[in-house]
């Protein structure tokens, strides 16, 4: 048996909770006890999930290299997704937060993708409405300017 938390950030766009992580978990796992909580960090609202749960019969948790492979990018592509972890690593330690409650790694691989050059193409991903654009919106765009500037 394992204990298991889980903080899902409120998708604004959307109109609700981003659930990607608990529906992988419990793709996993079958959940046997779940407490829940509602909390505000920085502004932002937050549903925390405590669950008690153990592995489904026959199933093995993704491996890193698994969970990489499901994000399909181009080489450029993960070149910058790998430098956008990298500063969400740095700014989340500086906030005091997890590295997910600035941008889950969809929102990371998205950004990649797109690779946005204004605020405007920033908020047109799916969960970067206007306070992580105002908070974060300049030094991602820089992060994405700089890594085209690399080999």
């Amino acid at each position: 048996m394992l204990l298991k938390i889980l903080t899902l950030p409120f998708d604004i766009t959307e109109g609700c909770f981003d659930d990607t992580a608990l529906l992988e978990f419990t793709s996993q796992h079958q959940v046997l006890a779940a407490s829940d909580h509602l909390l505000v960090v920085a502004g932002e609202p937050y549903w925390a999930i405590l669950l008690q749960a153990r592995p489904l019969p026959g199933a093995k948790p993704p491996s890193k290299r698994a969970k990489a492979a499901r994000v399909d990018l181009e080489p450029a592509e993960r070149a910058l997704y790998d430098h956008l972890r990298a500063w969400r690593t740095v700014r989340a330690q500086a906030d005091g937060v997890p590295p997910y409650v600035l941008f889950n790694n969809a929102q990371l691989a998205a950004l990649a993708k797109r690779r946005p050059a204004s605020l405007d193409e920033l908020r047109e991903i799916p969960g970067v409405g206007e306070k992580k654009s105002a908070r974060y919106g300049e030094d991602l765009l820089e992060v994405i300017r700089g890594a085209g500037d690399q080999p």
